[in-house]
């Protein structure tokens, strides 16, 4: 007898057959690769606005410095923010606060009651240039260490290009032993973690602070040849 197929059982195979198309097309495709992590000074607003918003998730307004602008503090507007990003999203960024020898702004970190050339008398800050590093903040989702290295990498090629003598970060523990770890594979070896010196707490951070500090003067002499970096680098990293 001959068998007859009814509409509504050619329906469903119609949609069976539907159904193992999409999974055939979906599982025979290439997977795309991750978009290469771009690193770059930036002053774009939109890359701004969401490092302003990174960083408050981190350590809270700053109230004490803010600007009244909604994310930008004062020390943001004399200083080069660094960022790394996949296409538009910013998944890391820190601050660049340079400081002439001859200048007497406070840099972050620096109270009325810490100063850095107080803490260091022995160094010459009167007279040359030095800076601090701060604010640093990265996706959680996002491979940390690999973005810390890039952060920290493009920034010792910056400031030495720039013949900056002295570098200094307040940071967690954890960071700064990442930080002198890092510094010292790019050369920086005189990096180390200043637990002589008292620093003022991080603003709305619990964690006790310490103190790194970079003498970079062996690397800025004037024979060292001055290549400047690119203002744009992109690193490819495995994909999270």
């Amino acid at each position: 007898m001959e068998t007859i197929t009814t509409k509504k059982e050619k329906t469903a195979q119609g949609l069976l057959e539907s159904m193992q198309d999409v999974l055939i097309r979906r599982f025979s495709k290439v997977p795309k690769p991750p978009e290469p992590v771009v690193f770059e000074f930036t002053d774009d607003k939109s890359m701004l606005h969401q490092y302003y918003r990174l960083r408050d998730q981190f350590f809270g307004r700053d109230l004490e410095h803010s600007d009244g602008s909604g994310g930008a503090d004062l020390h943001d507007k004399i200083s080069d923010i660094l960022i790394a990003r996949r296409g538009n999203l910013l998944i890391g960024a820190c601050r660049l606060t340079v400081r002439e020898g001859d200048e007497s702004f406070l840099l972050p970190m620096e109270t009325d009651d810490f100063n850095l050339r107080d803490a260091f008398p022995d160094l010459p800050l009167n007279k040359v240039r030095h800076a601090t590093i701060s604010k640093f903040a990265v996706l959680e989702e996002h491979r940390q260490q690999d973005i810390l290295h890039g952060l920290c990498k493009i920034m010792f090629e910056k400031v030495i290009a720039a013949d900056t003598r002295y570098i200094f970060v307040r940071t967690t523990r954890i960071l700064a032993r990442n930080w002198r770890m890092i510094a010292n594979s790019f050369g920086a070896q005189h990096t180390r973690i200043c637990h002589e010196v008292e620093v003022p707490p991080i603003p709305n951070f619990d964690e006790k602070p310490y103190l790194v500090m970079s003498d970079l003067t062996a690397l800025c002499m004037d024979r060292h040849p001055r290549i400047m970096p690119p203002a744009r680098r992109r690193i490819e990293l495995v994909a999270d």
